[in-house]
């Protein structure tokens, strides 16, 4: 734990006999060369406890592993053991670390928890998954805090330098434990607290912004963009290269998010640059993880594969193995065709994780959903259909976004392979089916959690599928969309393959038979390729406190007029007579060129909602949503079971009244609020 004001109110005037030229010291950067200039003379001094605390807190700033660890052999006082351990977590040092822990044993835990929660070097795999721990953690947190608190003025800066520090650590563990909202509030008056009393701590600020930044990420709402430039310009301000490089590390990300993997790229060898000049192993094995990712998109394979491999000889040398790899390394091989290694990294990943082989937990749908890749990738189709299932069934249930698209994109892949073998036109009509129902979740996936580029991709397969089995102005109406969000986001490279789709759209009512069969197999080719990028996504999960919420729902009978609507909100669109009109007729026109079948849920992507049908023989549910969320498809067919007995009622009656309606109104609200308000 650091205290660091402004320095010239920390220290007093005889620390001029510590450093000359204390007077002239105006920021970080400004004593850190100090620090270097008079390494020799200040090391021979008795130092104090506030001067070795700040001493090593600003080594571990500017990552000076050489004179934190010659500190740490002279000075071995707590206050140097919890900056020195960060820079040993970070070059993957555990040896040392346990070492160094040991000889704290009654602090042991709680320090190993504050490296899980700074997250500049992840110790103990998942351990911060657990919320218990996350808890015990700050029950120890405040209590030090209030001790230390005690021996403090509070208007002193160190006191307040040490509120906003505390403020950060909280943030860190609401993040961990995916409370975005809550973490940015606490972060935010963390920021306050340093500003408006000037205290210019900018590693503390850069990296309060870089947690900002990534709060807003995995939110799916808030400049996350703007909180990385500012983390980059306050750690530049002080050259602190690592802080820049994270920043950049994290706007590459963003950039892939967009599809630029070459600017990607660019910023990736500048952050792994830095990270080789301080030795930061577990953030080079992580780098090169987005770099395969980027060279795999970019259809550069073997470069890809080369990033893999020395990936893994940095996780053998520092036996600092890491499950993003084994998991990278899984699909790459199975993709090449390269079975037995693919089996191998995955055995990896299992055994690292110690997946027991009962339980519906992340690390089975995982592990079901990559054995369901290799399977297909040996083209065992049956096999690999029933695990990729299973899989997406668990992770609808643990609501792990990621972990959904994922299988939704591997069963896509699956059922385009099946299609290109198939003889049977039965067949591959229900196919084509089946890969339209995957694409409509999968693009309301991406939508809902802003992942535009590669929702246009799939938008381009789903028309592809549309056109395919001739629902010819679907197919129109979707790339349109496709087009204008292209544009609107400036995806130029998106464009012309659209207006290609588009072309072949228009134009496929107007060819004779045999031109037809030539179109299909040019669209059937296309859509192969899928199936050769088995592209890993990459998403954003949306904050739990501010979970996708359902706005409206009907029940339409077959007639296309509705018998019941629910608003969950005290206004809603369907309130609205006109819209509630213009919706049900797009919900017809919609269902006009699909066969509604039961059980076969329809997704339909809006600018303002995401819309779930659930058709059965006599009616249809429609749930208007904002977000998108697993759970509602469960509730919907939930709900399902109380409709039908209703509706069959009505249809055996010859005359309808008032009453009928108000009595089927009353019992419906009440299973709505049931199901999905109370949740009992």
């Amino acid at each position: 734990m650091n205290i660091f004001p402004k320095y010239h109110r920390l220290f007093s005037s005889d620390d001029a006999i510590l450093l000359p030229n204390f007077s002239e010291i105006c920021s970080i950067y400004d004593f850190y060369e100090t620090l270097i200039d008079n390494w020799d003379k200040i090391i021979r001094k008795p130092l104090t406890s506030p001067h070795l605390s700040t001493i090593s807190y600003i080594l571990m700033s500017y990552s000076d592993y050489e004179r934190l660890k010659e500190l740490f052999d002279l000075f071995s006082s707590l206050e140097v053991a919890s900056n020195y351990i960060k820079l040993l977590a970070n070059q993957g040092k555990k040896d040392e670390i346990e070492k160094i822990l040991n000889s704290y044993s009654r602090l042991k835990e709680p320090i190993e928890c504050w490296l899980d929660l700074i997250g500049w070097g992840i110790y103990h795999f998942s351990q911060m998954q657990q919320k218990s721990k996350i808890y015990e953690f700050l029950k120890q947190f405040e209590e030090g805090f209030q001790e230390l608190s005690k021996l403090m003025e509070k208007t002193d800066l160190s006191f307040i330098h040490l509120q906003a520090f505390k403020l950060f650590i909280e943030g860190c563990s609401l993040y961990h434990m995916q409370e975005y909202t809550k973490s940015v509030k606490l972060v935010k008056k963390a920021v306050h607290l340093l500003t408006k009393n000037d205290i210019k701590d900018n590693f503390l600020l850069g990296s309060i912004y870089n947690l900002l930044a990534i709060n807003y990420r995995f939110s799916g709402r808030g400049p996350e963009k703007e909180m990385l430039y500012k983390a980059r310009d306050t750690f530049n301000e002080e050259k602190m290269d690592r802080g820049v490089a994270i920043a950049k590390g994290n706007l590459a990300y963003l950039l892939i998010r967009e599809g630029k993997f070459e600017e990607a790229m660019t910023l990736l060898l500048e952050f792994d640059e830095i990270m080789r000049k301080y030795s930061e192993i577990r953030n080079l094995i992580l780098n090169y993880s987005d770099i395969y990712y980027c060279l795999k998109s970019l259809g550069k394979m073997d470069e890809a594969e080369r990033n893999l491999e020395i990936a893994m000889q940095l996780m053998e040398e520092y036996n600092s193995p890491n499950e993003d790899i084994y998991i990278d390394a899984t699909e790459f091989y199975a993709l090449k065709g390269e079975i037995e290694k693919a089996e191998f990294f995955l055995n990896k990943y299992i055994q690292f994780l110690d997946v027991e082989e009962k339980g519906e937990t992340v690390k089975n749908a995982t592990t079901l959903i990559y054995q369901g890749f290799i399977d297909f990738r040996k083209k065992n189709f049956y096999d690999a259909e029933v695990k990729l299932k299973k899989g997406l069934s668990i992770a609808r249930k643990q609501n792990v976004i990621p972990l959904v698209l994922q299988a939704l994109i591997y069963l896509i892949e699956l059922n385009i392979s099946k299609y290109k073998i198939e003889a049977s036109s039965f067949v591959k009509e229900e196919i084509i089916e089946e890969i339209e129902l995957l694409s409509q979740e999968t693009i309301v996936i991406l939508k809902s959690h802003d992942n535009i580029f590669q929702m246009i991709n799939y938008q381009q397969l789903l028309a592809s599928a549309y056109i395919l089995s001739n629902k010819v102005s679907l197919a129109i109406s979707l790339l349109e969309e496709a087009e204008k969000i292209s544009l609107e986001h400036n995806m130029i490279g998106h464009v012309e393959k659209i207006k290609e789709l588009i072309g072949l759209a228009k134009s496929v009512n107007n060819y004779m038979n045999e031109a037809k069969i030539q179109i299909h197999r040019e669209l059937e080719k296309d859509l192969q390729t899928y199936s050769t990028k088995a592209v890993r996504e990459l998403t954003i999960i949306r904050d739990q406190e501010e979970a996708p919420t359902p706005l409206s729902l009907l029940v339409i009978q077959e007639s296309g007029l509705p018998c019941f609507s629910y608003n969950f909100k005290d206004k809603s669109f369907t309130t609205d007579e006109l819209l509630l009109s213009g919706l049900i007729n797009a919900i017809q026109k919609f269902g006009s060129e699909i066969s509604w079948k039961k059980g076969k849920f329809r997704l339909m992507a809006h600018s303002d909602y995401i819309l779930l049908i659930d058709p059965h023989e006599k009616f249809s549910i429609a749930l208007f949503v904002e977000g998108y969320d697993s759970s509602f498809r469960e509730k919907m067919s939930e709900f399902a079971k109380y409709v039908k007995p209703l509706i069959d009622k009505l249809d055996s009656q010859k005359y309808l009244d008032g009453e009928t309606y108000t009595d089927l109104d009353f019992n419906l609200k009440g299973i709505v609020e049931r199901i999905f308000i109370t949740g009992n």
